[in-house]
């Protein structure tokens, strides 16, 4: 498990692209392959939300979220990044080796955004949030289909309150 001390130097540290990435993960919950599939078409700063449709999903369940601050702030607007649809333009592999390069000093060094992910269940729990409740952000295996159905469509106040809470432990 990564310490907010390392993940504040990640996100100051690193090149723009995967900060981005890095987070993603922490503050919409996506899986590393999920990073790399997300398209500039998902975020529509006028709804302040970034749909994740099922296809790039690992439990092929879609996921709308809403952006806070930070990770707004990161995609920032159209054009930000040149080149293709998806938002994180370098390959994995750079981006594996710049965090790999980056967290060198660490306990345990980063070959992906998983630690990153962890460290947004681990604060959300911290914060006081069911697991039900964090599931509804990071895409968890939902077995009913409402809690299925709320993770895709629906429950945006409380996904926010749950990345309102872990962005505010990123920036304490």
């Amino acid at each position: 498990m990564p310490t907010d001390r390392e993940v504040r130097s990640l996100v100051n540290d690193l090149s723009p692209p995967s900060r981005l990435g890095l987070l993603l993960a922490l503050l919409a919950g996506l899986r590393d392959a999920e990073v790399y599939r997300v398209e500039r078409e998902h975020y529509s700063p006028a709804d302040g939300t970034l749909s994740i449709p099922a296809e790039i999903r690992k439990n092929g369940v879609g996921n709308i979220v809403p952006v806070v601050a930070s990770l707004g702030g990161a995609i920032g607007g159209p054009g930000k990044y040149p080149g293709g649809s998806t938002i994180i333009t370098p390959s994995q592999s750079v981006v594996r080796l710049e965090l790999r390069n980056a967290t060198k000093g660490f306990d345990n060094s980063w070959s992906g955004f998983q630690p990153a992910r962890r460290a947004l269940v681990t604060w959300a729990e911290d914060a006081g949030f069911t697991q039900d409740t964090i599931a509804l952000v990071t895409g968890h295996a939902r077995t009913d289909i409402v809690s299925r159905y709320s993770a895709e469509y629906g429950r945006l106040e409380l996904k926010q309150a749950v990345i309102e809470s872990v962005e505010r432990r990123l920036n304490a």
